[in-house]
């Protein structure tokens, strides 16, 4: 046993008796799970191209010394809305404008997610976030938020190597809208490791927006596992920056259980020094005339490392389906890795369905045009990788999310 699948243990076995009946046997269950899948390797084909080698042989501590005035200091400024600040995976700070409730109060929303037996990416880091979290919580939106919900998940690795776990779900009711934003950030020069388990529940007409930031110190590493079920007319879009850190992994699955969905996947890794980026991606469309369209985008330089795995399946009973995927990569250094493989499934034959993946470095006719009217090659190859990405940071619909984005991509080329 690593020291890694330790921590988790020990986290369980301090918390379990915290737990109700249900939730204990729910949670037992879920260790028993992760302890029989153990730490991937790159023996399992989702997790080939990352190796946790260097992440695992270290203990970490769920203990946290943050409080919420030391976790507001690192609010990103200029972004205003419903904030939840936590730490190691706790919630610091009472909450007002939505419904938020400890799961251990009701986990009736599971039994939603279990009936309609959503695609899930095999991710044993799941199993060990159930184990391993006595702080689930569920949001509940009745009705439509006009401001977006901020989750801060702050890791506090200031004494020890940190072990954050949190743990959100997500029930959107029938025509509710609502964005949400994940921001992760991580204090104190020792090792952290965020698990983080993410779900939504999308009903009837809801729209549903996520937008996700990971700028990161270099020894904190991610794995954060979103799924989604959608309904009939239902939407969704997921906005994915990741721009810094050790390793992270982004398991993001979606499955489409009514008529007439719309589904968004997008991303962007601008990577530098090692840090290693991992996404890996699931559309299952399970009925008909639903709509889904995927793109992911990388920049790598130094010795950095991205790998996309993106996966769309078309059920025969999926007719009328719209699904698009597209990867596409710069290599800036000649030390930087991709590794892509963009995949489609289709059992149904009256579709439209499209996947590909590019990799190449920056355009030179183009790099030439701007440093031929006088602009230097620092600030033409910025103005070069800003187009480039733009598309998806366009996404994130919130102008000082794009901004602050921007900033670290200007700050990154000095």
């Amino acid at each position: 046993m690593t020291q890694l699948e330790q921590s988790f243990h020990k986290v369980f076995e301090d918390t379990k008796d915290n737990s109700p009946a249900f939730w204990k046997e729910q949670r037992t269950s879920a260790l028993e799970t992760f302890q029989k899948q153990g730490i991937p390797t790159n023996k399992n084909e989702e997790w080939k191209y990352t190796l946790l080698k260097g992440i695992s042989d270290k203990d970490y501590s769920n203990v946290a010394s943050i409080s919420l005035a030391q976790a507001k200091e690192k609010k990103i400024g200029g972004l205003e809305g419903i904030e939840l600040y936590f730490v190691n995976g706790k919630l610091l700070n009472e909450v007002e404008g939505i419904h938020v409730s400890p799961i251990v109060e009701d986990a009736s929303i599971l039994s939603k997610f279990t009936a309609q037996k959503p695609y899930t990416i095999n991710e044993p880091f799941a199993s060990a976030n159930i184990a391993s979290s006595d702080n689930g919580l569920i949001i509940t939106l009745e009705e439509s938020i006009d401001k977006p919900i901020i989750c801060y998940f702050n890791s506090d690795a200031t004494q020890d190597h940190s072990l954050s776990l949190p743990q959100i779900y997500v029930h959107a009711k029938p025509s509710v809208q609502a964005s949400f934003v994940a921001i992760y950030q991580t204090e104190g020069a020792n090792d952290s490791f965020t698990n983080n388990q993410l779900s939504f529940y999308v009903e009837k007409a809801a729209r549903i927006s996520l937008s996700v930031i990971q700028n990161e110190n270099s020894q904190a590493s991610i794995v954060a596992n979103t799924n989604v079920i959608q309904e009939r007319d239902s939407y969704f879009s997921s906005t994915t920056i990741s721009t810094q850190g050790k390793v992270i992994r982004n398991s993001l699955a979606i499955t489409s259980v009514g008529e007439n969905t719309e589904s968004h996947m997008f991303g962007l890794y601008m990577l530098d020094g090692k840090t290693h980026v991992d996404n890996h991606t699931v559309i299952d469309h399970t009925k008909p005339n639903c709509y889904s369209n995927e793109l992911y985008k990388g920049v790598l330089d130094d010795e950095s490392r991205g790998v996309f795995n993106g996966k769309v399946y078309v059920r025969q009973e999926a007719q009328k389906t719209n699904a698009f995927q597209s990867n596409k990569n710069i290599l800036i250094s000649d030390n930087a890795k991709i590794n892509t493989k963009p995949q489609l499934e289709i059992w149904a034959d009256d579709v439209k369905c499209s996947h590909g993946a590019t990799t190449g470095q920056l355009d030179k006719e183009a790099l030439f045009y701007l440093m031929a009217r006088g602009i230097d090659k620092r600030r033409a190859t910025l103005l070069l990788l800003e187009a480039f990405s733009g598309e998806v940071i366009a996404q994130l619909k919130n102008e000082v999310l794009e901004q602050y984005v921007v900033d670290i991509i200007s700050e990154r080329l000095g």
